[in-house]
């Protein structure tokens, strides 16, 4: 299965969007800050033969989903303003927890408070981990934060890892309470080695400027990397004959740049190890 995800900035930004479809296959393409109307989007992707569908929101409203897989096979678990958790059940497939994500900015909170919304955020998982007794998750969207801040590392926060050796451990003990791992794949993709070295672009003022960021990430629970194609993860900066990207190499269309991976999770792929079934 192949996932995009793209934070569109409330740009009109759908013919972008039919391009990114039918250019990367995807099979679930999620948007953040998209405004336009799914419907409407629907109808234009079905014009270019593309057959998708709009899968209904509870109480997220900053993230939007689409897929060519049918809209039953997607169960809602848990959903608020900033997040969709959704069960993917289907015949033939291992079963999947698809956690989506539009965390706050830092320009309403501070890297404090991103911990702890992190912290509620992971909780949230969690329980719902517990409930479906099903622990092959990924958070996908837009974390308004880089790998290596608190709210990403810290073991109250998301607790991902760049290591996944490291990650498959399983969990860590502190003072007596377990913290369970995620494996955060996008820590390779940080860096100017291949094309574009982020997928949010800021130039601050400030004395500590990074300039490139990388809000937009997905990271897996250690189980669910043996499914997970790493050479498929990739930042995309164009879109058929569309350029994201400016004449300086940043992105001008939205101020972020979309992310694309592929899980195998149909039963029976060349991935022989399956994922744990539950926890």
């Amino acid at each position: 299965m192949n996932f995009l995800f793209w934070n569109v900035g409330k740009a009109h930004l759908s013919d972008a969007v039919i391009s990114l479809a039918a250019g990367t296959k995807a099979n679930v393409i999620v948007l953040a800050e998209y405004e336009d109307n799914a419907v409407d989007l629907v109808r234009a992707l079905h014009r270019r033969q593309l057959e998708y569908f709009a899968l209904p929101n509870i109480g997220c409203t900053r993230i939007k989903v689409f897929t060519d897989i049918e809209p039953s096979s997607f169960t809602h678990k848990r959903e608020a303003d900033r997040y969709s958790i959704r069960e993917f059940l289907r015949p033939g497939y291992e079963p999947l927890l698809l956690a989506l994500v539009h965390l706050p900015s830092k320009l309403y909170l501070s890297e404090q408070d991103q911990l702890q919304e992190a912290m509620y955020f992971r909780q949230e998982v969690e329980a719902t981990e517990k409930e479906t007794k099903n622990a092959n998750t990924i958070i996908l969207g837009d974390f308004n934060m880089n790998p290596f801040e608190p709210g990403m590392i810290s073991a109250t926060g998301i607790h991902s890892l760049p290591c996944l050796r490291t990650a498959q451990s399983g969990s860590r003990m502190i003072k007596g309470r377990e913290h369970s791992f995620f494996y955060n794949p996008m820590w390779n993709l940080f860096g100017d080695l291949d094309k574009v070295p982020g997928t949010y672009y800021y130039a601050s003022s400030s004395y500590n400027c990074f300039y490139w960021n990388m809000l937009d990430q997905v990271v897996l629970r250690p189980t669910v990397a043996s499914v997970f194609d790493k050479k498929s993860l990739r930042i995309i900066s164009s879109a058929g004959e569309l350029n994201l990207l400016n004449e300086n190499g940043r992105p001008k269309l939205s101020d972020h740049l979309p992310i694309v991976f592929t899980l195998n999770l149909s039963i029976g792929s060349q991935y022989e190890k399956p994922m744990a079934r539950t926890i």
